[in-house]
């Protein structure tokens, strides 16, 4: 497998742009909930990002396996 310099920056510039939206969230959620209901939904928020992360690898080895390396890496 080669490495594609230029799909690895688009990548890690995408993964950039993306991780602002965590603190975003964030925000949102401390402006529509109650100080009395904040730390359920940062809990919520905190899961849900927890669950992408350990399901991301496995949905891409799964993609890998069925269609192929490139589908996952190009």
């Amino acid at each position: 497998m080669t490495l594609n310099t230029w799909w690895f920056f688009a990548m890690i510039s995408i993964s950039g742009v993306f991780a602002v939206t965590f603190s975003i969230v964030f925000a949102y959620v401390a402006d529509v909930t109650t100080e009395a209901e904040r730390s359920r939904a940062y809990g919520l928020v905190s899961a849900t990002f927890a669950a992408s992360m350990v399901i991301s690898p496995a949905l891409g080895t799964y993609l890998m396996h069925t269609y192929s390396e490139s589908l996952v890496v190009a």
